[in-house]
Formats: structure tokens, C-alpha cells, sequence
């Protein structure tokens, strides 16, 4: 019987692994599958080294993916502004849904906006339009 931070762990691992494969199956282009091995690689070879001698390194060398995976900047789809002059912060609204998806706060994805869209918004704005998104869709 198994205890209860190796039952975690193997549910993290597997998680892991899910994680990858999905990774993996979604790129399109040599490149991409390159740079996503890479950083699998880069994520396991921490604690999997030779000197490492624990027992349960390789399971934790894929929970290390997982994590790091949680924190990787991921690419945002960019959007076709509207025929307007200037662009608002409705242009990015896939955006901001994806960036959610993603578990990021309001908050974050206000910052997130205004460093790389240049646009500033709030996070309640944020907020109120996912929300409302959210409603419409269900």
C-alpha cells in the first residue's frame, strides 16, 4: 500500500506526462517539437543526474516538468485588430482568455497587458469581461 506522498506523487507524474504528450502531439513544426523536448529535458535532468541517488529521482525529475511547465510563459495567439485607428483592450480579449486559462490572476493578466500589449486596463475590467464571457458561453 502505498502512502500518501507517494500517491501524490504519482498523480503529479502521471499529470506530467499527460502534460508532455499533449505538448508534444500539438506542435506543428520540427521547431517547436525541438524547443518542448528541450525544455522537458531541461526540467528532468535536474534532479535525474548521476549523482543523485535516490530512489524516486526519475518520478520527481517528471514532477519537475510539471511545475516548471505551470510557470513557462506561454506563446499568445496575436489577434487582427479591428479597422480602427488605434487599438483597445477588446482587441486582445482571446487573450485574455487564454492567459486565464492558463491560471493567471486578474491581476497578472492586467500587467501582462500592459507590458506586452502596451494597453492598461484593469483587473476588474478584466474581470467583469471574462465574467460576462463566461456567462454568455455556458
Amino acid at each position: 500500500m502505498m502512502n500518501q506522498k507517494h500517491q501524490s506523487q504519482l498523480q503529479r507524474a502521471k499529470a506530467s506526462i499527460k502534460l508532455l504528450s499533449k505538448n508534444v502531439s500539438n506542435t506543428t513544426t520540427y521547431e517547436e517539437l525541438q524547443t518542448e523536448l528541450n525544455f522537458f529535458m531541461k526540467s528532468y535532468i535536474k534532479d535525474a543526474n548521476k549523482a543523485n541517488n535516490r530512489p524516486n529521482k526519475s518520478i520527481i525529475g517528471f514532477i519537475n516538468y510539471l511545475k516548471d511547465s505551470e510557470r513557462r510563459p506561454r506563446k499568445v495567439i496575436k489577434v487582427e485588430p479591428k479597422k480602427r485607428g488605434k487599438k483597445t483592450y477588446l482587441d486582445y480579449i482571446p487573450n485574455y482568455i487564454i492567459l486565464r486559462e492558463q491560471g493567471l490572476s486578474y491581476r497578472k493578466i492586467a500587467e501582462y497587458s500592459a507590458k506586452h500589449f502596451r494597453q492598461k486596463v484593469s483587473k476588474d475590467t478584466i474581470r467583469v469581461l471574462l465574467t460576462k464571457l463566461n456567462e454568455e458561453g455556458e
